[in-house]
């Protein structure tokens, strides 16, 4: 179900988590796949101006893909957040989400 709701000011917080769970849903797979194919020899990732191998490319692909995902994610709210505090003093935000179902009304609808 559609939802509509009017917020005065997003928190820095929610931008976050919501740039965070946006940009880490394809930048922790692609760098955790370009670690994949640098263990098996691939010219993909560099380090320090040295393209990576082995098990050094697959380590850096686990821990560069959450990595780059909180430093993008970060540096973005920083330049979002002023622009929407901004925003705030002439409307509020208006956002549209679906609603989600609460366990207890999905518990009551599997047990009828």
């Amino acid at each position: 179900m559609i939802d509509f709701l009017k917020v005065r000011r997003i928190t820095f917080g929610s931008l976050f988590t919501l740039l965070f769970v946006g940009m880490g849903s394809w930048i922790i797979p692609l760098i955790f796949i370009s670690g994949i194919i640098g263990f098996f020899g691939g010219d993909v990732l560099k380090s320090d101006k040295v393209y990576v191998h082995g098990w050094q490319a697959l380590l850096t692909g686990v821990v560069g893909g959450p990595l780059a995902s909180v430093i993008f994610s970060f540096f973005a709210s920083c330049f979002y957040y002023p622009g929407l505090w901004i925003y705030s003093f002439f409307r509020p935000l208006s956002l549209t989400f679906f609603k989600a179902k609460d366990t207890a009304e999905q518990g009551a609808a599997a047990n009828p």
